[in-house]
């Protein structure tokens, strides 16, 4: 009889020649028909696992994801020929699809914000310290998911995050890192629980958002919700543990710090990101009355702007087409700021402006810039005419016949005829004054004193003479003339022309700039150095002069504004010879030489900074004098500097000024430079329009000299 021992011997014994060694047989037979085995139920088990648990998604898409980003690495042109037909439709349609939802997101944002409700939550979440947007959410939603995180529990690091808002991230390491800190205080400070389990957080709330957090052996979820979750949420979350632990459970055995490896648990996580909208009451909607109303202001105000600039542009263009009247001319009409800004020139005895556009605009609108002159329209003499008879109060103007009508004395007649003879000719002043009757006339007289007026009129200009006015004052003809020192007498200039006795002169100084003047002015300097001689026909001196005396006579020259070459006039001159010291010679050398450059100028066109091409001897000459200034200095062991200034005439802005006279400095300074004077001494400056000088335009120089001891760089 056997024994149940001998029995467990024989079963081992039976169970080795069939299955073999550790089930071998059996695995050899598996692995043999495995392929067949799984290709027959490998559908059906996929779809019924997905139907349990949907964890098949959750395994392969992942997989799908990268095999499909391989292969598109390895063979994008492959790639791009397959897409190429699509992409033109898929672009369209995705272009469409985001343009509707901007334009709805929009349309959403305008309603809402401009609305009652808008701005009371828009000083709520100011008043709370919270965004807008954020305060928005937790209006419109009962909760909403924002944040997952998944935790490795050992460790405490973050496998993997996700978040609803992508611009609103947060550190995720930092927030995995506290929460294990406060579940590890938790477990530690509190007692354990009856089955020896180590107490844990499940939900933590703040007045913002509530932080749900499911335990698993190897990993902790938590998520971010704002709002009120309800209970079923925490079964989702706790269901996506689960399934995460499934399917990553040797990964979580085994982790070492790489999160790469649950870089796949992405579309779990993404299934945790829930949301609930509140109802929304069935209410009839309302019109945004605060939006349409401040849109309807505004565009009332931008209306009123550019109906009240039509209406300028318009008043400016009908003045434009306006006929102007004789004696005015209208220069420029445009709209400037909120006016219509008209410039014209007027004749004081012309229409008035105001009445002149009263038809097209009121002068409220207008800003009148209006600039008196002398119109020579003939339409404007009988106006003249009239106004001349308001100052003769004893005749009267005959606008049909244009002529005056009346009698005036001798005296009268005189001074009336001298009026009307600058505003029209003889011939007409003949025809206007043809029926006014001379009282107590003594005709000889008065034709004698009207012939003289009219041969001073007749007679040749001369230089340094100007006739400014002619009247007659009682039985003499009374003249008013400028003249210059060095021009000819008055009465020299009127010659047997005019008699003195009928002739009375009001003389007044002033400084001609004539170059015919040039010989008398030369004359009168000849007549204060009786040691040299003035030749009128070359105009130059010759004689032997001291060197204080030679100085005296090139000042007195150079003071001669028409005149520019003034070596030429003094190339007959000689310096008498001094015995002196040399130190002293070369000194006073120097010192001379000084100031022949400082009474040096070089003449400019008005508005020019180009040289004129008529200065070449002025600047060979100019050079001369600089280089022997400069050997001179040399000599004496002394540093010196040329400035060469250049100003301008008062026309003109200060910075055109400013910059038209420093042209003009380097001008000369480039002339001087050709000419083979070294650049090392000259200096250039603008000095701009100077005030206390009207005269022409010019480059003036000054001297600046050093002593030994003192020598220094000096830069420009």
């Amino acid at each position: 009889m056997s024994t149940p021992s001998n029995e467990s011997q024989q079963m081992a014994q039976l169970r080795h020649l069939v299955l073999g060694d550790d089930c071998q047989i059996v695995r050899d037979v598996v692995e043999e028909e495995a392929r067949d085995l799984v290709t027959n139920v490998l559908t059906e088990a996929l779809h019924d696992r997905q139907k349990a648990d949907g964890s098949v998604t959750a395994v392969i898409a992942p997989l799908v994801e990268q095999s499909v980003e391989s292969s598109v690495v390895a063979r994008k042109e492959q790639f791009v020929s397959y897409l190429y037909p699509l992409v033109g439709s898929l672009v369209r349609k995705s272009v469409s699809s985001f343009l509707a939802e901007i334009i709805e997101q929009t349309n959403e944002l305008l309603e809402s914000s401009l609305t009652y409700k808008g701005l009371k939550w828009r000083f709520e979440a100011r008043r709370a310290g919270v965004r807008y947007s954020q305060y928005v959410v937790q209006q419109t939603f009962v909760f909403r998911v924002e944040q997952v995180l998944l935790i490795h529990r050992e460790t405490g690091m973050l496998l993997k995050t996700v978040m609803r808002d992508k611009t609103q991230a947060t550190d995720g390491d930092m927030v995995s890192a506290m929460l294990t800190a406060i579940n590890d205080f938790v477990a530690d400070s509190f007692s354990p629980q009856e089955n020896d389990q180590e107490q844990s957080l499940d939900e933590i709330k703040t007045d913002d958002f509530t932080l749900l957090i499911k335990q698993g052996p190897n990993a902790i979820l938590v998520g971010a919700i704002t709002g009120n979750p309800p209970a079923g949420i925490g079964d989702k979350f706790q269901l996506t543990l689960e399934s995460i632990h499934q399917i990553y459970n040797d990964e979580l055995n085994n982790y070492e710090g790489d999160s790469s490896e649950f870089e796949n648990t992405e579309q779990q996580l993404n299934d945790c990101l829930l949301a609930q909208q509140k109802e929304s009451k069935t209410e009839k909607k309302k019109m945004p009355w605060l939006a349409i109303v401040l849109f309807l202001i505004g565009f009332a105000g931008i209306g009123a702007y550019f109906y009240h600039g039509w209406q300028l542009d318009s008043v400016a263009n009908e003045i434009r087409d306006l006929p102007s009247p004789p004696g005015v001319v209208l220069l420029n009409a445009n709209t400037c700021d909120d006016k219509v800004c008209v410039d014209v020139l007027r004749d004081p005895i012309a229409l008035p402006v105001s009445d002149w556009i009263a038809g097209v605009s009121d002068m409220e609108n207008i800003d009148l810039s209006e600039r008196y002159y002398r119109s020579l329209d003939e339409r404007l003499l009988p106006l003249r005419f009239e106004k001349m008879a308001n100052e003769f109060p004893e005749l009267q103007f005959d606008a049909a016949r244009s002529a005056f009508l009346g009698a005036l004395s001798q005296e009268r007649y005189l001074l009336l005829r001298s009026k009307l003879l600058d505003i029209s000719d003889a011939e007409m002043i003949n025809k206007i004054l043809a029926n006014v009757l001379i009282e107590e006339q003594n005709s000889s007289s008065s034709a004698l004193l009207i012939k003289v007026m009219s041969d001073v009129r007749q007679l040749p200009e001369a230089p340094g003479i100007a006739l400014i006015g002619m009247n007659v004052c009682g039985q003499h003809v009374c003249i008013d003339v400028l003249r210059d020192p060095d021009a000819q007498k008055v009465t020299s200039w009127l010659g047997d022309v005019v008699s003195s006795e009928l002739i009375t002169i009001n003389e007044r100084r002033f400084s001609a700039y004539d170059e015919r003047l040039i010989p008398r002015r030369l004359a009168r300097i000849d007549a204060a150095f009786p040691n040299v001689a003035f030749d009128a026909q070359s105009h130059s001196f010759s004689g032997v002069l001291s060197a204080p005396k030679f100085d005296q006579l090139r000042s007195a020259i150079q003071r001669i504004q028409e005149l520019v070459e003034v070596d030429s006039v003094l190339r007959g001159v000689s310096i008498k010879s001094q015995r002196v010291d040399s130190g002293v010679s070369n000194e006073l050398l120097i010192e001379q030489q000084i100031r022949e450059v400082e009474l040096s100028s070089v003449p400019f066109d008005v508005n020019a900074s180009q040289l004129p091409s008529n200065h070449s001897d002025l600047i060979k000459s100019l050079s001369r004098e600089i280089t022997r200034l400069a050997e001179l200095a040399k000599v004496l062991d002394q540093r010196l500097l040329v400035v060469v200034m250049g100003t301008s005439t008062l026309g003109g802005t200060d910075s055109y000024n400013q910059q038209l006279s420093l042209d003009r400095a380097d001008s000369v300074i480039k002339a001087l430079i050709s000419e083979g004077v070294s650049p090392e001494i000259l200096r250039t400056a603008g000095l701009g329009a100077l005030k206390e000088r009207r005269d022409a335009p010019k480059v003036i120089f000054d001297v600046i000299r050093f002593s030994p001891e003192g020598n220094r760089e000096v830069r420009n």
